[in-house]
């Protein structure tokens, strides 16, 4: 087995090169590429074999480079301990951690926490992946169904800031809030199990869609900001702008003159 047999289209072109060219390219390598790999549509890496130290870092780090349309990467270990994949990166990062848990029991977990929350109901889900999977659906049509268990998150927001006795409820502030982080984590753990394991439920695709959507538009709510206001701009069209000079950029460089001696 030979990288020219395993890619026989290369036709002697240089491997790296052909990768970078439109379509799908899958790399079979053995230590190969782990440093000085610079490639930006690299998205996913699949280990099936011991890293460590320095190694693990520079080989898994071949995905931090960024590319249109790159949202996520995608990282499918066989071998390796995620902890000594953790500590590895600990020498490096300040702040090293796992955040997807290796266990499909989170997915379920995670959706029956979500369901429970009453910020959005199945109903809500189900009319979102409706139009989400339509043929020529719309933006605004995919944020006015996402509006409403907005509106609710953004109603109990305000309730929990005025409290009962006018002080802020930051239990309930908190709540709100854990449920945006488990969105989020919904988001990741489907993306990520879903790769490799077949749910069975429909459900967790189409709420992994509407998620998605759902968790950037609340993840301007913190505990010491006011609540954004929800702007509606379906309506809004642009009619025409203007580009208008603030100022010259000033010349920063140093002078050839000499300074007067001491």
């Amino acid at each position: 087995m030979t990288e020219a047999s395993m890619n026989p289209d290369l036709k002697g072109r240089n491997l790296a090169e052909v990768f970078n060219q439109d379509g799908q390219h899958i790399l079979i390598v053995a230590n190969k590429y782990q440093t000085g790999f610079d490639q930006p549509l690299l998205v996913a890496v699949y280990v099936d074999k011991k890293l460590s130290g320095i190694t693990a870092v520079q080989t898994l780090s071949r995905l931090n480079r960024r590319a249109d349309g790159k949202e996520n990467t995608y990282i499918l270990d066989f071998v390796n301990d995620p902890e000594q994949i953790r500590a590895a990166f600990a020498e490096y990062y300040e702040d090293a951690r796992i955040e997807t848990e290796s266990d499909l029991d989170l997915v379920a977990k995670q959706v029956d926490k979500l369901d429970a929350a009453s910020i959005y109901n199945r109903a809500d889900v189900e009319q979102f992946w409706e139009k989400w999977v339509a043929p020529g659906a719309r933006q605004a049509s995919f944020d006015s169904l996402i509006s409403i268990p907005v509106q609710r998150f953004v109603t109990r927001w305000r309730a929990a800031q005025e409290g009962v006795d006018g002080s802020t409820d930051r239990a309930a502030l908190e709540v709100l809030l854990e449920f945006r982080s488990t969105l989020a984590q919904y988001v990741k753990s489907y993306a990520f199990f879903s790769q490799i394991f077949n749910f069975g439920d429909p459900y967790y695709e189409k709420l992994f869609a509407f998620a998605d959507l759902l968790a950037r538009k609340l993840r301007r709510f913190t505990l010491d900001e006011v609540s954004p206001e929800v702007v509606n701009v379906d309506d809004f069209v642009l009619t025409h702008y203007r580009l208008e000079k603030l100022r010259e950029e000033e010349d920063l460089k140093l002078s050839s003159s000499q300074a007067a001696g001491l």
